[in-house]
């Protein structure tokens, strides 16, 4: 996706998303953060047009934490880190739902990104985290379109049941397994 048009923004907001701009920098502290407004860092009083201005846009997780509480639905982005992109190599293993990827070395789309919708009492209270492997987010923003974002899957992300988030967080910790196993075999030959 080069650059967000009225229709993915309505698409996203059918959903139920809550979306906000977010930083393209190559300042690493800056990148992905939500533009700031009257004082707070994560607000949802956005127009389109603010929305259609940016490089990217987020989707809030929980959008009635926020400082400014909105009604929207929950989402858990399974977001592979692994730079060499090995983890995202395991994303099949995943429930299938909406996914967003970035161009790798080569040029190829490689995943980054699966939503998912869970119900507020399924959202987990902990979840799993491999530095630059695979990590769930669930507590606060995930880059869903832009500048450097492919839609991969494009269909409204899947609602997870509770067993079914059990199941996704599973997958997170069998991925990274398989990722340091694969980095490990490939090393030794």
């Amino acid at each position: 996706m080069a650059k967000l048009n009225r229709n993915d923004i309505k698409k996203f907001k059918d959903w139920g998303m809550i979306l906000t701009p977010s930083v393209k920098s190559d300042d690493e502290n800056e990148d992905k953060k939500p533009w700031k407004k009257k004082g707070y860092i994560r607000s949802a009083d956005w127009t389109d047009d603010d929305l259609l201005k940016a490089d990217r846009i987020s989707l809030f997780h929980q959008p009635q934490k926020l400082n400014t509480p909105v009604n929207g639905k929950n989402y858990l982005t399974i977001d592979f880190d692994d730079p060499e992109f090995v983890a995202s190599s395991f994303s099949f293993l995943f429930p299938v739902s909406f996914t967003i990827g970035k161009k790798d070395s080569t040029g190829l789309i490689k995943t980054t990104h699966i939503e998912y919708e869970v119900n507020s009492k399924d959202v987990p209270d902990k979840l799993p985290s491999y530095l630059k492997v695979i990590e769930a987010l669930g507590t606060t923003s995930s880059v869903i379109a832009g500048v450097d974002r492919y839609t991969i899957i494009d269909m409204k992300p899947v609602l997870l049941s509770s067993n079914q988030v059990k199941y996704v967080l599973r997958l997170v910790r069998v991925v990274n397994f398989l990722t340091k196993e694969k980095k490990l075999y490939d090393k030794q030959g």
